[in-house]
């Protein structure tokens, strides 16, 4: 599946023998081709980075749509559509189906990514993907200098490209009965952005940015075979699976430093090498069985049920790429046999509980049972050690959870069209021992009303609230049982005890939001909305211990008339989170309990976003300007403008053990504008134009004045931050017919 060309003889041959029993009784076409050009002014990367659009010139442009429809009540109807065929983006899509009995359904998609550009580097990828330096290359002690040296680099650009292939078939018989068929694989090259380091503690580790080549494949397949009878019953049952293939085992690549004193010969280069393993290849499988039943007039159940099972088994590698250096013990095992065996149950009830109230209760449960086997590592640091001693030995902990959610919504109809709503939840987590928290438990509950405000006007409110609590934090469990046992004292620690991981801590939980609709008018809507979201995890430790999200929003749509309408928004959010920890080097551990050396930091960033859209069909003007040159037919008209501005701050604060100096302002801003005109004709022909224009400016400390040197014992790129003005011209030519 290395390009379209498959995809495109599958469909046309399909195209042509369906049509072919009724080419002779006088097949009916209908569809449209256009064809044109698009001009961009200069490469802009990030301009065209989802479309393929990025680079200065001329690039093709082609749509088409073709259509059969059925010409009898047991024909087929063929559907044929293809757009940006000329683009890195295409799409081509065909779709046959049969008086709703069966269908067969086919599409090709091609999806370019890109990351960055702008940087260099001095590895070049060889055969296998190995990154090399040139024969010429000097063992860096530092990188100082190297931007201003004669050493050989390459300029970079981290972008991908997938091609997608879906194939789809359902025929449905003895009317109660479904059987459905997917299948599709999708293929991904081109490059990705890893960090990869030599050394091992002190001031000896050496680190590089790499370009690390991408050559996968994904293939899923899935069936259901479902029915459904008149009473409003349902069943149905459904396997999938996920197939992932990597061509690469593994990312090799040279050290770019020289041996470094403490190393151990041959790390450094150039016979230094090192080698960091790639995504295994894995495989997933699921079934399914699932339902709803009708009970009496006013109640419905239903039920989905789900077996899961994920196996990764590939060949493990050594523990170094480096031959030289000392390995005393080899492997625990040559593969590790992972596997996690999941299990989904979702239970909903919805009854009518009275003419007024509707209730829904719903039950979830959701188990991951990680049954990979738990074994001894004694690692070599980085490809720059020997193997280390038996007391440093690592335990792999594969993680398991269990997740329970209960729920009761309700509906409460008011006079008025007004209407309450509310509900309570709770849920439950529980986790392995070695976990920092056993159990969590979550209590929430949210209330709402919605009505209209006289005659014009429609309000929404809404409020929740939530608490969840731990029954015991731990944080030293997952540091003791990664490793032997006996060899960590009690109280010994890696992260410092008093942190507490977010996502598993104390936490209260507030929100309250509106939304308001008005329509003055036949002609014109007016909307304002507004969210507020809190988080507060106050129990005096270090970590996360508030985040805050507000938003508001403002929108209308207006008909100036028949044909020309108006519409545009604006919002602006607001997040902003305070956090605290405390440092320490790590031959002093006894500084993790000096208050002298805490921090704080508060983050506020704030995006502001405004659009207005005109649209003018069959404009008047346009049409008799038109009429003048001897041209009958409609001009459609069009302009949109975007702007949206992204700032955030970060403001560190410490106490007097400590130095910290204010970290600058980032900002990113994005003034887009597009114009656009479509001319129709009677005969079928039509004239499409549209002009866009984006500027975007950024301004990060982390890309600004960060060359290929800036840091002493890190080799960069030294890419900038994206800062570009485009202008992108798309004309077209096309007929309907």
């Amino acid at each position: 599946m290395r390009t379209p060309l498959a995809a495109v003889f599958v469909i046309a041959t399909a195209l042509v023998a369906m049509t072919a029993p009724s080419r002779a009784a006088g097949m009916q076409l209908f569809g449209s081709i256009d064809l044109g050009l698009a001009w961009l002014d200069e490469d802009a990367e990030r301009f065209g980075r989802f479309s393929g659009l990025d680079e200065a010139g001329m690039s093709p442009l082609v749509d088409i749509r073709l259509e059969r429809p059925r010409q009898g009540s047991d024909d087929w109807y063929l559907r044929l559509e293809g757009s940006r065929l000329g683009l890195p983006s295409r799409r081509l899509d065909f779709l046959a189906e049969r008086s709703g009995r069966q269908a067969l359904s086919l599409s090709w998609r091609e999806m370019p990514g890109w990351s960055l550009s702008g940087g260099a580097t001095p590895f070049m990828a060889g055969p296998g993907g190995r990154l090399s330096l040139p024969g010429n290359w000097q063992g860096l002690e530092t990188t100082a200098g190297l931007a201003a040296s004669d050493a050989e680099l390459h300029p970079v650009e981290i972008r991908s490209r997938r091609k997608r292939l879906d194939l789809g078939y359902w025929q449905r018989f003895r009317d109660r009965w479904r059987v459905e068929v997917e299948a599709s694989e999708e293929r991904r090259d081109g490059n990705r952005l890893i960090g990869a380091i030599f050394g091992y503690t002190g001031g000896n580790p050496r680190g590089m940015l790499l370009p690390a080549v991408v050559d996968d494949s994904t293939r899923r397949l899935e069936s259901r075979l479902t029915y459904a009878d008149p009473a409003g019953h349902q069943y149905g049952v459904a396997w999938s699976g996920s197939f992932y293939r990597n061509d690469r085992r593994s990312i090799e690549f040279d050290n770019a430093f020289a041996r470094h004193p403490q190393w151990p010969p041959a790390a450094g280069y150039p016979e230094g090498v090192g080698r960091i393993a790639d995504y295994p290849d894995n495989s997933a499988h699921q079934l399914r069985a699932f339902g709803t039943w009708t009970l009496g007039d006013r109640t419905r159940l239903g039920a989905d049920l789900a077996y899961g099972l994920m196996r990764q088994d590939d060949l493990l590698l050594p523990y170094t790429a480096n031959e030289q250096l000392q390995v005393d013990e080899p492997l625990p095992v040559t593969r590790l046999d992972a596997e996690m065996r999941t299990t989904v149950a979702n239970l909903r009830l919805v009854t009518q509980a009275s003419d007024r109230l509707n209730l829904v209760v719903a039950y979830r449960y959701d188990d991951r049972d990680n049954r990979t086997p738990s074994l001894p590592w004694r690692i070599v640091s980085a490809d720059s050690q020997g193997q280390r001693a038996v007391e440093d030995t690592r335990i792999n902990l594969p993680y398991s959870l269990r997740r329970q959610k209960l729920e009761i919504d309700g509906r409460w109809r008011l006079d008025g069209y007004q209407r309450l709503v509310g509900g309570v939840a709770f849920e439950r987590e529980d986790r392995d021992d070695f976990a920092e928290v056993a159990q969590l438990d979550e209590w929430g509950g949210e209330i709402g009303w919605r009505g209209r405000v006289g005659s014009k006007m429609r309000l929404r409110l809404d409020a929740e609230r939530s608490t969840r609590r731990f029954d015991e934090y731990v944080g030293r469990a997952p540091f003791r049982a990664g490793r032997l046992p006996g060899t960590v004292e009690p109280e010994d620690f890696e992260n410092h005890p008093e942190l507490r991981k977010y996502n598993v801590a104390d936490r209260d939980r507030t929100g309250i939001g509106l939304r308001l609709d008005a329509q003055p008018t036949a002609r014109l809507n007016l909307g304002l909305g507004g969210r507020y979201h809190r988080d507060d995890y106050d129990d005096e430790r270090f970590g996360l211990e508030r985040s805050e999200v507000r938003t508001v929003s403002a929108d209308f749509g207006w008909q100036l008339s028949r044909a020309v309408t108006v519409s545009g928004l604006y919002a602006s959010d607001r997040y902003r989170a305070d956090q605290s920890g405390r440092d320490w080097p790590g031959f002093a551990p006894q500084l993790a309990f000096d208050p002298a050396r805490n921090w704080w930091a508060s983050h506020d960033d704030r995006v502001e976003t405004a659009s207005v859209s005109l649209a003018w069909r069959d404009a008047d003007f346009a049409r008799r300007l038109m009429a003048s040159l001897g041209l009958n037919g409609g001009v459609d008209l069009g302009a949109d403008f975007v702007y949206v501005s992204a700032r955030g701050d970060i403001d560190v604060r410490a106490a007097e053990g400590l130095n910290v100096e204010p970290l600058p302002e980032t900002l990113s801003r994005r003034r887009s504008w597009a114009a656009w005109a479509s001319y129709s004709a009677p005969s079928g022909w039509r004239v499409q134009l549209r002009v866009e224009h984006e500027r975007f400016r950024s301004r990060d400390y982390a890309f600004e004045d960060v060359a290929i040197d800036s840091v002493a014992n890190l080799l960069l790129l030294g890419r900038a931050a994206p800062d570009y003005s485009v202008t992108a011209v798309l004309a077209t030519l096309g007929y309907r017919f």
